[in-house]
């Protein structure tokens, strides 16, 4: 009778681990297609966000499940490579469009938004059932990260719905740059937590 190998066992939780990552996969398509679509900043904001979800969550399970097979850490070390180049490059058009934006804003489907944004709530509900469940000694986010991992989805949701006297297309440039400062936050706490 075969013994685990504690090295390469998975952490506790691995079907919900499994379920965020396919959440912010689908979160992440959404976005990104209604950041195209649409030309919201908020949604390519937000799509940042789940990659970059999608590749601390990868980062944690390496670094747990201590992986000794060459060819599976090669491929965990392209796919992180993959999402960060396409968070850097989500990121820097965030910018140039946003610092645009707030300046020449225009109309904006706000319908659109929500709809293209909602697949985040669902990747929402994971995180935050990740960092609270049972499998938070696995590979899971902090709370802190959980909660601004939120952010981009909320304000989204606010641009879409929420009248506060600013042109939409002025609101989304500027909910787009507050996600893009709130993800650097989240890569700080991550990186922290990475090599503590």
């Amino acid at each position: 009778m075969g013994r685990d190998n504690p090295g390469r066992r998975f952490p506790v939780g691995r079907g919900l681990v499994r379920l965020d990552l396919a959440a912010h996969g689908a979160a992440f398509a959404s976005c990104a297609a209604g950041g195209i679509i649409v030309e919201s900043i908020i949604l390519v904001a937000a799509a940042s966000h789940h990659a970059a979800t999608i590749a601390f969550r990868l980062l944690s399970i390496e670094k747990l499940t201590k992986q000794t097979r060459p060819g599976i850490e090669v491929a965990f070390s392209v796919v992180q490579i993959a999402l960060c180049m396409c968070c850097v490059v989500m990121v820097l058009v965030a910018i140039a469009l946003g610092t645009h934006g707030i300046f020449h804003g225009e109309s904006l489907d706000a319908v659109a938004v929500a709809a293209f944004a909602l697949p985040g709530s669902v990747a929402i509900a994971t995180t935050a059932r990740l960092a609270c469940g049972p499998a938070r000694a696995g590979a899971a986010p902090s709370r802190a990260d959980a909660v601004l991992s939120a952010v981009p989805t909320a304000l989204a949701f606010g641009v879409a719905f929420c009248d506060v006297g600013i042109a939409a297309g002025r609101l989304d440039a500027l909910a787009g740059l507050l996600a893009v400062l709130v993800l650097c936050a989240r890569t700080v706490i991550n990186l922290g937590q990475t090599l503590d």
